[in-house]
């Protein structure tokens, strides 16, 4: 195993730094290792200023979490960097002021230093052990500096994510064998998944962002200890929370490699972890199917479709924008509505919502339908027709989708004896008419029926 480089940690541990390291054996070799300085003009400038800063430093500076991961999978380059020593943090800070970079934050807690160069923004941590309290509480409540990196990496959460370049040496180190991981598309802890999930309860979420970002599969050992633990979720903050669910709802975005079925896989691991009961408490087997089906534009809201009542505070719950919650109780609550295509009156009702919603008809049809298909119930796809039907019906004759599109208002009502609470009321009246095409959308002809001059 002569070329190999190999170096012994304090505990023991043996490190293979890849540089040198054949194809055939691990699928990086010294000309790909290179690659990731030479094959990107827009990577160029940040690599060559990220060595300037660690000879200044005097230590070992690494790349290390998603960018490698990403590289090493695909060759695809991130604009979000995180950077790893054994040296001190504030002697990396010190160090980036001589090369001409100035922090935009340093946190003493956490050891962490955050510039931006070239566009590029970066995060420095120094190596370090850290020790939670019981519970998923997310923030350690002790970190201890190291300069071990087989610490450094069994303190992250998944192999994949704990693979080091060295940006002097132009090496990958890989303390724990996440290139195998990476290159099998393995999701595996950095200890024993017991140990990741039981002190970290946003880990759960991250695991299903990573399998619908990166279309890597947890193992069998991994998804039970996260059903284990499941209820740390508990312990993180809701902002937290939904801010790994809008992540989840387009980890097709990710990267140019992400799986197109990467939310359906996502929300699955979700679902079957036993962590989405903490999020959509009633979301169950058809809620998944009907993820399975929901297109890009209803995702978010095809994840609440078991709950009917109360959406908009379930939203708001996780902390949502109040926009959003209102938009998702909007669609969601009309999904059991609207199911009887013979019933005249419930027609005319329809006539006046698919105007009045006109904003989101599109997603309330696509949620009906994804939903149809998730239950094989014709219903909801006769149902999403008929909306389709009577909105490009309105889009055709020009029907006004508000009162403010009606040809007359507030001043033409007072002007013909109206006022008062009144004026509200006859406009709401009118624009029922029109929207079931009772009256035209003219302003003499709406007049003369407010005044009583003219009946329907």
């Amino acid at each position: 195993m002569s070329d190999k480089k190999r170096k012994i940690t304090p505990c023991g541990e043996k490190i293979i730094r890849y540089g040198d390291e054949t194809a055939g054996t691990t699928g990086i070799n010294a000309a790909d290792s290179c690659d990731m300085i030479s094959s990107a003009n827009d990577y160029r400038e940040l690599l060559c200023k990220l060595k300037e800063i660690a000879l200044t430093l005097g230590s070992p500076l690494y790349i290390v979490g998603g960018a490698v991961r990403d590289f090493v999978f695909s060759k695809e380059y991130s604009s979000d960097i995180d950077l790893a020593s054994p040296a001190d943090f504030e002697l990396f800070n010190a160090a980036l002021k001589k090369c001409g970079i100035v922090s935009a934050a340093l946190y003493r807690r956490t050891h962490t230093v955050q510039f931006e160069f070239d566009g590029k923004k970066c995060e420095f941590t120094s190596f370090r052990k850290e020790r939670y309290a019981d519970g998923g509480g997310h923030t350690p409540e002790f970190t201890e500096p190291t300069d071990d990196i087989y610490e450094d990496a069994r303190r992250r959460d998944f192999k994949c994510n704990a693979v080091y370049y060295d940006v002097t040496e132009g090496e990958f180190v890989d303390p724990l064998g996440g290139i195998e991981d990476i290159k099998n598309k393995i999701l595996d802890t950095v200890k024993t998944p017991d140990d990741v999930f039981k002190s970290d309860g946003l880990r759960l979420m991250r695991l299903a962002r990573f399998t619908g970002e990166l279309g890597f599969t947890p193992t069998e050992e991994v998804i039970e200890s996260a059903k284990k633990y499941s209820g740390n979720l508990k312990d993180i903050s809701v902002e937290r929370i939904y801010a790994e669910l809008v992540s989840i709802i387009n980890p097709d975005k990710k990267h140019c490699f992400s799986p197109t079925d990467g939310f359906y896989r996502a929300v699955e691991v979700l679902y079957k972890t036993g962590v989405m009961k903490y999020v959509f408490p009633y979301f169950d087997d058809i809620s998944l199917r009907t993820c399975f089906f929901a297109g890009k534009s209803i995702r978010l809201y095809a994840l609440p479709v078991g709950e009917r009542d109360g959406v908009k505070a379930r939203f708001l719950s996780l902390k949502s924008p109040v926009r959003v919650a209102e938009t998702a109780e909007r669609i969601v609550e009309t999904l059991p509505k609207f199911m009887d295509g013979n019933n005249e009156e419930e027609t005319e009702e329809l006539k006046i919502f698919v105007l009045k919603n006109s904003d989101i008809i599109d997603k309330i049809i696509a949620l009906k339908s994804a939903y149809a298909e998730a239950t094989e119930d014709k219903r909801y796809a006769d149902s999403a027709e008929r909306i389709k039907k009577i909105y490009k019906n309105a889009a055709d004759k020009n029907l006004p989708k508000s009162l403010k599109e009606l040809k007359i208002n507030g001043t033409d009502l007072k002007k013909s004896g109206i006022t008062g609470c009144d004026i509200g009321a006859a406009l709401e009246a009118v624009f029922n008419l029109v929207a079931t095409e009772k009256l035209p959308n003219a302003k003499e002809r709406l007049l003369s029926y407010v005044r009583g001059e003219k009946s329907l």
